[in-house]
C-alpha cells in the first residue's frame, strides 16, 4: 500500500511540472568565432562572437590589449583594441572564456614594427670626373650591409656605419642616374639616388710630331687632358726629365732627347694613353748627322731693343712715344721696344725700379738703347728719333750679331708657356731674360703738348717676367752652340690674351770688343731681340 503511495506520488509531481512548463537543466557551452584574431601593428579593434549556453567570463593578463566586456551571458560581439605595437617584436596575448565547466581560449596576435634601414642623404650628385661618395646608413636591429649599386659606383671601404664610393668619371656626355641600395636582414631597405652629368672627353698632345738635330736636347709636350692619361713605349733614347700642372686640364712633360751617336736618322715615339683607352702616338724624329751648319753659316736677323721707361701720368712721355715711332719707320722691322711703367702709374711695372737704378734713370720719359746707349727726350721729337736710329746703326757696325732666337708659345688655361732656342755662335758669358708684354692698352695718359688723353694707346707693355728682370746668365762653352730655355708663368686675367706677347732679348759680355756705352751698365750689351705673339712659334730669322 505504501509503495503504491509513493509511485501515485512521483507520477503526480512529474504531471505539475508539466503543467508547469519547466525542462531540464541544459548542459554548458562556450565557443568563439573566430578563434584567433590579428590587429595591425599601428594598432586598432578586431571583433569577436562569444556563443555562450549560460553566463560566462573572460580573462586576459595582456597590458597593451584591451576588451569592452569581462564577462556576460549567452552569445554577443566582443570588442578588442590594442595600441600601436612600437617595438620590432610581434606580440600575442591569449584571453580565456569559462562557461561553468566549459572553457574556450582566444589567440590575439599583433605584429612589431618593420625596421626601416635609414640614410643620412635620399640623393647625392657626383663629379662630371668621379671622386669620392660619402654616405651613412643604419638600421635599429642590425648592420647594414650594401646589396645593389650601378655599375659605375665601387664601394672602396666602410668605417662602422660610413661608407665611402667611387664614382667612375662619365665620359658619355649625357647625364646618368645610378642608385646605391642599403639593406638589413628583416628591415625595409634604403636607396640613395645618384645623379652625374656628362662631359665630352677632352685629350689632345702639342706639338704633333717633333723634330730634333744630332746633338738632341730637351723638348717640350703640352696634353690637355680632362681625365686621366699615362705614356707607354717611350724609346729607350728618350727620357721625362720633369712634368707639372700647367692649369686645370692642361699639363707640361719635358724630356730630354740623347744625342745621336749612331751616324743614322732615328724615330722614336711616345705614347699618350687616356684612361677610355684612347692612345696618341707622338713621333719624334732624330737626324743623324750634325746639322746645325745650316744655322750657324748664314747671318741671324738682328734687332736692336729701345727700352722705354714712362709713366701714365708723365707729360712728357707721349713726345719720346713718338720718336721711337719714327725711329721705327725709318729702320723698319730693326727694333723690338719693352714698355716699362714706373711707380704711380696705372701700368706699373714693378722691376721697372731695378732697371731704372741700373741704367741710372732719374726721369721719365728716358730710354737705353741695346742696354748700352741712355736716350734723353729732347725738345723735338725728331732729335729723339735721329738719336735712337743713331744708337741702333752705332750697334750694327760695331758688335756683329752671334746669337739667334726661335721659340714656340703656348697659352692655355690662364697659364703662359715658352720654349726658347737661343742659337750661338761665340763661346762666351751671355744673359736671357723673357718678359711678357700687352699691346693696345686703352688708358688715359698725361701730355703736356697736346692735352690730356682719356683714352691712349698704350702697346709694348711689359706685365710678367719670365726670368730675372736683369736676365738670367748662362755660359756657352763652344761656338755655335743651341741653348734651350722653357718659360712658364700665369697670367692675370686682367689681361687681354689677344694682345700678349713673348719678348726675348740677349746680352753678351763685352769682352775684348770695345766697350761703346753711355756709362758702365754691368759690363754687358744686347746682342739681339724677338718678340712672338702670345700662343704663336717663331723660327730662327736669317739677315737677307
Amino acid at each position: 500500500m505504501k509503495r503504491l503511495f509513493n509511485i501515485i506520488s512521483a507520477l503526480s509531481l512529474a504531471a505539475v511540472l508539466m503543467l508547469q512548463g519547466c525542462e531540464p537543466p541544459v548542459p554548458a557551452s562556450v565557443s568563439l568565432s573566430p578563434a584567433s584574431v590579428t590587429i595591425p601593428q599601428n594598432g586598432g579593434s578586431a571583433s569577436v562572437e562569444v556563443n555562450a549556453s549560460a553566463q560566462w567570463s573572460l580573462s586576459n593578463s595582456a597590458s597593451w590589449l584591451k576588451t569592452d566586456a569581462v564577462g556576460g551571458t549567452g552569445s554577443q560581439t566582443l570588442v578588442l583594441t590594442a595600441e600601436a605595437n612600437n617595438t620590432y617584436e610581434s606580440r600575442t596575448a591569449t584571453i580565456n572564456f569559462v562557461c561553468g565547466d566549459k572553457n574556450a581560449s582566444l589567440t590575439v596576435t599583433q605584429p612589431g614594427q618593420t625596421p626601416k634601414v635609414s640614410v643620412d642623404v635620399n640623393m647625392m650628385t657626383a663629379l662630371p670626373k668621379g671622386g669620392t661618395l660619402k654616405i651613412k646608413a643604419t638600421c635599429p636591429t642590425g648592420a647594414v650591409t650594401v646589396s645593389e649599386m650601378s655599375d659605375w659606383i665601387t664601394l672602396e671601404s666602410t668605417n662602422e656605419d660610413t661608407f665611402s664610393f667611387a664614382a667612375k668619371a662619365n665620359y658619355t656626355g649625357e647625364e646618368r642616374a645610378g642608385s646605391i641600395v642599403f639593406a638589413s636582414a628583416g628591415a625595409e631597405s634604403a636607396t640613395v639616388q645618384v645623379q652625374q652629368k656628362g662631359i665630352v672627353p677632352e685629350f689632345k698632345i702639342r706639338p704633333s710630331a717633333i723634330t730634333i738635330g744630332k746633338n738632341g736636347g730637351n723638348v717640350r709636350v703640352i696634353v690637355t687632358a680632362n681625365m686621366g692619361y699615362h705614356t707607354e713605349g717611350v724609346s729607350d733614347w728618350i727620357e721625362e726629365k720633369s712634368s707639372r700642372t700647367l692649369s686645370d686640364n692642361t699639363y707640361e712633360h719635358i724630356y730630354a732627347i740623347e744625342e745621336n751617336t749612331t751616324g743614322e736618322a732615328r724615330t722614336g715615339v711616345i705614347s699618350f694613353c687616356n684612361e677610355i683607352g684612347l692612345c696618341v702616338p707622338l713621333v719624334v724624329e732624330q737626324s743623324g748627322d750634325d746639322d746645325s751648319e745650316q744655322y750657324f753659316a748664314r747671318e741671324f736677323l738682328h734687332k736692336s731693343l729701345f727700352m722705354r721707361f714712362t709713366a701714365t701720368w708723365c707729360g712728357y712721355c707721349p713726345m719720346m712715344a713718338a720718336a721711337i715711332a719714327s725711329a721705327r719707320e725709318e729702320l723698319p722691322g730693326k727694333i723690338e721696344q719693352v714698355c716699362l711703367h714706373g711707380g704711380g702709374s696705372e701700368l706699373e711695372f714693378a722691376p721697372t725700379s731695378s732697371l731704372m737704378n741700373q741704367y741710372g734713370v732719374g726721369g721719365f720719359p728716358s730710354g737705353v738703347v741695346d742696354g748700352r746707349a741712355f736716350i734723353n727726350n729732347a725738345s723735338k721729337i725728331s732729335s729723339t728719333a735721329a738719336a735712337i736710329v743713331s744708337a741702333v746703326q752705332e750697334t750694327e757696325n760695331t758688335y756683329p750679331v752671334v746669337t739667334g732666337v726661335a721659340m714656340s708659345t703656348e697659352l692655355s688655361g690662364g697659364v703662359l708657356s715658352a720654349q726658347v732656342k737661343v742659337y750661338v755662335k761665340a763661346a762666351g758669358k751671355y744673359k736671357i731674360t723673357a718678359l711678357i708684354l700687352e699691346d693696345d692698352i686703352d688708358k688715359a695718359q698725361a701730355d703736356y703738348n697736346d692735352g690730356n688723353h682719356d683714352s691712349y694707346n698704350h702697346s709694348d707693355v711689359a706685365r710678367v717676367a719670365l726670368t730675372g728682370i736683369k736676365g738670367d746668365a748662362f755660359t756657352i762653352e763652344k761656338d755655335d752652340t743651341v741653348k734651350e730655355f722653357i718659360y712658364s708663368s700665369p697670367v692675370n686675367s686682367a689681361f687681354n690674351p689677344e694682345k700678349l706677347r713673348v719678348l726675348v732679348y740677349i746680352q753678351r759680355e763685352f769682352g775684348d770688343q770695345p766697350v761703346i756705352a753711355s756709362d758702365n751698365y754691368g759690363g754687358y750689351y744686347v746682342d739681339n731681340a724677338a718678340s712672338v705673339k702670345a700662343g704663336s712659334s717663331l723660327d730662327l730669322q736669317f739677315a737677307k
